[in-house]
């Protein structure tokens, strides 16, 4: 929106003025003065369709992804599941055995598991340009022994 509004006023400050100051003749139009309207259309048609793409070559946008983290063993006190539906979570980068991962943690920065391979350059990339991510646990289910997974989605 603020590149549209850009466009309109250098339409109206750059081609229009010029345009104004001869009457709105293009017969009495100098050079340097076609110049200027060429120069003038060429930034507002740029304003107007060029999209900026971020440094890996993808659009910027809200991406979404879900993946289950399994067999999770964090419980209260009382013996309940630590997590609950809609939970907020949390994304901690450079963990793991060789500090390539990105864990997803609670509140108390205690380790539910780690992000997907597939997803973690571009989640990376996001936490350090330090874009928006957003975290949550989508559903639980029983897993094994007593234990139970969390389908956790990521936005950002």
């Amino acid at each position: 929106m603020v590149r549209i509004a850009l466009a309109v006023v250098i339409l109206l400050f750059g081609v229009f003025s010029v345009l104004s100051h001869n009457s709105f003749s293009l017969a009495q139009l100098e050079p340097m003065e076609l110049g200027i309207i060429g120069v003038c259309l060429v930034v507002v048609l740029l304003l107007i369709f060029y999209k900026k793409k971020s440094a890996n070559g993808e659009l910027d946008g809200i991406h979404t992804m879900t993946f289950v983290l399994e067999d999770i063993t964090l419980f209260q006190k009382d013996g309940s599941r630590a997590l609950s539906q809609g939970q907020q979570l949390y994304l901690r980068p450079y963990m793991g055995e060789n500090y390539e991962q990105i864990a997803v943690t609670t509140e108390k920065a205690e380790v539910l598991g780690y992000l997907l391979a597939e997803h973690q350059a571009y989640v990376l990339s996001r936490i350090e340009a330090h874009r928006l991510t957003h975290t949550v646990v989508e559903s639980l289910s029983d897993g094994h022994l007593g234990a139970y997974n969390a389908s956790v989605r990521i936005t950002c």
